[in-house]
């Protein structure tokens, strides 16, 4: 609570403002009346500050909600059926096959469930490889191939190397933070392709594609930062098939729409920083993805169906 100091008229002592009597003399305090004014006056703008610095607090709480709040958002359609499911896989070895293929052009035609399928195989398919990679390159370079003192290969290494004094502090294991971060992932995505026939198939989605109108695909791609905070970012694209006047060749570009960051709008202005945080978001654990997205060369939008041409 704002206080004014009264001095007594008497002996100057300071009296809390309000008081009858001087705390020291015992004198009754004189008031001026321009005192109480002055004191209503500060105490209405101190009121006015504190709201000030709430409504602001208010908003900044608002703008983390609405950007981070993982709820009210519309259902997305799944496939559940084993059949529907088996298709979409065939159709994603079908793209893999093509692609591996030289001057290969193959189109297919999916609608946004399908895609958004596909998306999510083709990560945990290629995850896969990735690992398997990891783990056949550092077998290769263990140490069965190392040199002994006399000459030759020995399995064990070198024969001069002492035994470690077991009453010495044993030494924490290194865990590779980004090999770790991949096993969880593919985990994560493992659980989900077991719940295949269920209707709670891939809940966990990073991939979702859905279409808006006639020509304006809505990316939505969600990550956890830090464990524990979710982050969803939705973009709508328009993908527009351009002719390249002096290579005579076409290009395919992609025009952002709209991009929402949670629940939070994004202006369209940022256009660089919404792709780089695009960017950031699809290629951290996809690497993948690159490479279909540089040979996707024309994607139309048809009743509601995508229908996507890849060339290699």
């Amino acid at each position: 609570m704002l206080t004014q100091d009264v001095d007594c008229q008497k002996c100057g002592c300071s009296n809390r403002l309000g008081t009858i009597y001087c705390r020291n003399c015992g004198t009754k305090l004189k008031f001026d009346k321009r005192m109480l004014d002055t004191h209503k006056g500060q105490k209405v703008k101190k009121i006015l500050k504190r709201a000030v610095k709430a409504i602001f607090v208010l908003a900044i709480l608002a703008v983390i909600g609405m950007a981070f709040c993982p709820l009210w958002f519309p259902e997305v359609t799944k496939i559940t059926n084993p059949e529907e499911i088996s298709a979409v896989i065939t159709t994603c070895n079908e793209i893999d096959d093509a692609l591996a293929k030289k001057n290969s052009k193959a189109s297919y035609e999916l609608t946004p469930a399908e895609a958004t399928l596909a998306a999510n195989y083709l990560a945990l398919e290629h995850e896969k490889k990735k690992v398997k990679q990891r783990a056949s390159m550092s077998f290769s370079s263990g140490s069965l191939g190392g040199t002994g003192k006399m000459g030759g290969s020995s399995i064990s290494g070198d024969a001069s190397l002492k035994l470690k004094d077991k009453s010495a502090p044993a030494q924490p294991a290194y865990v590779d933070p980004e090999n770790a971060r991949l096993q969880a992932w593919r985990k994560r995505k493992q659980e989900d392709a077991k719940n295949a026939g269920k209707p709670t198939l891939s809940p966990n989605f990073d991939f979702i594609i859905t279409v808006k109108d006639d020509k304006t695909l809505s990316i939505i791609l969600k990550e956890t930062w830090l464990k524990f905070i979710p982050a969803r970012l939705e973009v709508g694209i328009v993908p527009k098939l351009e002719i390249n006047a002096k290579e005579k060749t076409q290009v395919l570009r992609y025009e952002i729409s709209s991009a929402h960051f949670g629940h939070l709008p994004i202006p369209l202005y940022l256009k660089e920083q919404i792709l780089e945080l695009f960017e950031e978001m699809i290629m951290q654990e996809r690497k993948w993805a690159k490479q279909y997205f540089t040979k996707i060369k024309n994607i139309e939008i048809i009743k509601g169906n995508i229908y996507v041409t890849f060339s290699n």
